[in-house]
């Protein structure tokens, strides 16, 4: 099964199943606010309330905000209130027990 698939079934099961399935299976999501191949990233790193360093193996950055998101629906919202905010490139990204499952934004 490709990836871009997988991603999709995982996202329907939260959507049906809500955080049930994000505990039984170790998935879960977070909003990611800025990254550090963005243009000017330093200066919006402390303008978000708890956020979070996660780094890639290559050495990128990513910064997201919040803890981890059971309910995919919730993350939307998130990301939503993050692009009104001014943060154009926020994206949703998936995770599994607590590692980045892919780079695909999942908007």
């Amino acid at each position: 099964m490709k990836t871009v698939t997988k991603i999709k079934l995982i996202i329907v099961l939260t959507l049906l199943l809500g955080s049930y399935t994000s505990q039984a299976t170790g998935y879960a999501y977070r909003v990611q606010y800025v990254a550090s191949y963005d243009a000017g990233y330093i200066n919006v790193l402390n303008t978000v309330d708890e956020h979070a360093k996660y780094v890639l193996p290559n050495g990128q950055q990513l910064y997201f905000t919040g803890g981890f998101i059971s309910d995919y629906s919730a993350a939307r919202s998130r990301l939503e209130s993050l692009k009104k905010a001014g943060f154009k490139t926020a994206v949703i990204r998936l995770f599994h027990n607590g590692k980045l499952v892919s780079s695909y934004d999942l908007n």
